[in-house]
C-alpha cells in the first residue's frame, strides 16, 4: 500500500462502471479520486485551479475525446502524469505525441497500472 497522503486523481471516462472500476484500484493506494465525464469537463476543472497527481483519461468521450483533452492539459502547462486507457490500442501513438506518460488499454491490468504508478514514484 502506499505511504504518500494527499495524491489526488482524476478519472476521465464516459463511463460510469469504468470510472468506478479505476478509482476502486486508486483508492487501494491512498488516492483522493475526483471524476470527470468528458475531456472538456477535466480541462475546466485545472483552469478552475483544481490541483492533481495523476490523470487517467479515456479516449472515446462526448464534447472533447481523450487525446484532445490531454493535448489541452499539456499546453496549459499541466505537470501531472497521465495514462490513457482505451479500449482502442490503434491511438498509441496519438496519446504519446498529445503528451500522455503511459498508454493502457482495456481491461486494466492492474499489475501495469502498480509498476507505472512506482516509475512515476507516485507509490512506493
Amino acid at each position: 500500500m502506499a505511504m504518500e497522503i494527499g495524491l489526488r486523481a482524476l478519472v476521465v471516462d464516459a463511463m460510469n462502471i469504468e470510472r468506478t472500476i479505476i478509482a476502486h484500484f486508486l483508492r487501494n493506494f491512498n488516492f483522493e479520486i475526483v471524476e470527470a465525464i468528458n475531456g472538456q469537463d477535466a480541462v475546466n476543472r485545472i483552469l478552475s485551479g483544481e490541483k492533481f497527481d495523476l490523470v487517467m483519461i479515456d479516449r472515446s468521450m462526448p464534447v472533447m475525446d481523450g487525446v484532445t483533452a490531454t493535448m489541452r492539459l499539456r499546453e496549459m502547462g499541466a505537470k501531472f502524469k497521465i495514462i490513457a486507457l482505451t479500449s482502442d490500442g490503434e491511438f498509441k501513438d496519438a496519446f504519446f505525441e498529445a503528451g500522455a506518460d503511459e498508454f493502457f488499454t482495456k481491461p486494466l491490468d492492474p499489475k501495469k497500472l502498480v509498476e507505472a504508478l512506482k516509475r512515476f514514484a507516485l507509490i512506493a
